[in-house]
Formats: structure tokens, C-alpha cells, sequence
């Protein structure tokens, strides 16, 4: 199996707030986009998580995008 160029992860929000090295080095990677996920997506979490989506060399735009938990109730039922 090969190692793939795409990375979709799912990280806690501390990831880009709190390391201003660690930010350029994702961004230099290749951010495109970031999702804001609720704090009730995951029962019990006590952490705020994001979904970054990577694409190696991708230098576009970056989009940031917010769940509500209205969205993960619409889509769990």
C-alpha cells in the first residue's frame, strides 16, 4: 500500500491555536480546508475538535466550514 498525499484528520482545535510552528508546517503541507466540529459531536469530549483536510502542495484558498450539532442531529437522527 502506498502512503497517499490526501490527509483528512481529525485533530483538537489547541493543534492550530496553539503552535505557531506547527500551524505554518501544516499550512506549508497544504491546508485547504478546516471543520469546526461542536464539542457534542463526540459524547463526553472535553475537547473542541476540527477536521483539517490536507492535499500535499495545495497553495489555494483555505475555506473553514462549522458544524452545528443541529447538522449532526439532522444526519444521526
Amino acid at each position: 500500500m502506498e502512503m497517499s498525499d490526501i490527509i483528512i484528520a481529525l485533530m483538537p482545535w489547541l493543534t492550530l491555536i496553539n503552535s505557531e510552528k506547527r500551524t505554518d508546517d501544516i499550512n506549508r503541507y497544504g491546508l485547504k480546508s478546516v471543520t469546526h466540529l461542536p464539542r457534542s459531536a463526540f459524547k463526553g469530549s472535553r475537547v473542541q475538535t476540527c477536521i483539517l483536510d490536507m492535499r500535499k502542495g495545495y497553495t489555494g484558498g483555505k475555506s473553514i466550514h462549522f458544524l452545528s450539532a443541529r447538522h449532526l442531529e439532522a444526519d444521526h437522527g
